[in-house]
């Protein structure tokens, strides 16, 4: 992945802090104030508790940071230079402690684990860098985009960002017109990644591209389209004329057919429940040959996109919204996209602990007990970590209980 990925990985992750953090409004207009004959009082010091940093200083900190770093990433030369080290070193210390107070500054759970993530990424950089493995640092450097795009692509967005450009210094010449889309989705310009997906899908490009990678990448442009931009006429145009292309495999043509008929269906003021939205991803279920295929994908991606709305906007009870956390797992592991920090296991986890008595419990353990044997199965068999069959065997004391 591209090196332009990290710098708005970093910046624009706190960006997306804005909507969560814990930072108090300013004053309503019109409040009533001191009159400008009262005696002012200077609190005592002592008494005066630190505060907490600023959703704008830590982006301002995080600015300043990659401000020095964004010249010195655009070559592994650059980057592991003699007399750049001081400033790389310095700039990562920074940037470990920024990701400390963002983790502590947001209220939001599913944010917090995004962070976490986040934090984790800074510090194993920290780590490799320390320990001289440059390449590996500056590989991690690279893939800090996952996080923001998770994030960013989580919820309908009202608007675009307004933050200024990081870029403009930046050879943006040799990216892909889909290394561009990626580029523009992790710093919220989402309608300008849209015109990028579309041009990366015209005929014209298409059949320069492999037709696997391009269903995947077809995935990302709707993930934009239809959880964050809502537009789902869009997306029935896009698909449309995608299916008349001679270049796409007949494979891939056959499940546009299927996204198309069931986008052409659906219905956002129909969707009012969470058994609403199980409907919904059942229809996906019955469109899938085998559990890989991204027949139903759509189906998931609308699924999750109604399910972060109604456990946002409404009072469900613990049944419901360990169906909901359930359903958002499942959905995660069907999307299934590299681009995005994988948020199935905490979905999955968090609907066992919101009512482990439930037979949403119970289904979201068996999915997540599979899920992590197949993350960490290979060649060589299958080896999990100490602290998923630790937390695992957590899960499945709490609903035996």
């Amino acid at each position: 992945m591209n090196y332009l990925f990290a710098v708005a990985s970093a910046f624009l992750t706190l960006n997306s802090a804005l909507a969560h953090a814990a930072d108090q409004p300013p004053s309503k207009s019109g409040e009533k104030t001191a009159p400008l004959t009262q005696k002012k009082t200077t609190p005592e010091k002592s008494k005066t508790a630190p505060q907490a940093p600023s959703t704008k200083s830590l982006m301002g900190g995080v600015y300043g940071v990659f401000s020095e770093i964004l010249p010195l990433s655009v070559s592994i030369q650059k980057f592991s230079a003699k007399e750049n080290s001081a400033t790389i070193e310095r700039g990562l210390q920074k940037l470990e402690k920024i990701s400390d107070e963002l983790v502590a500054h947001t209220k939001d759970i599913e944010f917090d684990y995004i962070g976490s993530n986040f934090k984790q990424d800074i510090k194993d950089m920290n780590s490799a860098w320390k320990s001289g493995r440059t390449r590996e640092a500056q590989f991690i450097f690279r893939n800090l985009s996952t996080n923001c795009i998770s994030c960013h692509t989580r919820e309908e967005a009202t608007s675009d960002s307004s933050q200024p450009k990081l870029f403009t210094k930046v050879n943006q010449k040799g990216l892909s017109t889909i290394e561009l889309a990626e580029l523009k989705t992790a710093i919220r310009e989402f309608s300008e990644a849209l015109d990028l997906y579309e041009q990366a899908l015209s005929p014209k490009e298409f059949s320069l591209q492999s037709p696997v990678l391009m269903e995947g990448y077809i995935v990302d442009y709707m993930i934009v389209a239809l959880k964050v931009k809502s537009d789902v006429a869009r997306v029935i145009k896009t698909l449309t004329l995608l299916g008349f292309d001679p270049s796409v495999p007949f494979s891939l043509r056959m499940n546009i057919g299927k996204w198309v008929a069931l986008l052409k269906d659906y219905r956002a003021e129909d969707i009012k429940s969470v058994a609403d939205t199980e409907k919904l991803i059942s229809k996906g279920k019955t469109l899938s040959s085998f559990p890989l295929d991204s027949a139903g994908v759509v189906a998931n991606i609308l699924g999750a996109k109604h399910l972060q709305f109604i456990l946002s906007h409404n009072k469900l009870s613990s049944s419901d919204q360990a169906e909901a956390y359930y359903l958002l797992g499942i959905s995660e592991l069907s999307i299934n996209r590299p681009l995005q920090v994988s948020k199935a296991n905490f979905f999955l986890e968090k609907a066992i602990r919101t009512a482990p008595d439930s037979l949403f419990a119970q289904n979201a353990y068996t999915s997540l007990e599979s899920n992590i044997y197949y993350q960490n199965s290979g060649s060589l068999g299958v080896y999990v970590p100490s602290s998923d069959l630790k937390k695992l065997s957590e899960l499945k004391k709490l609903i035996k209980k």
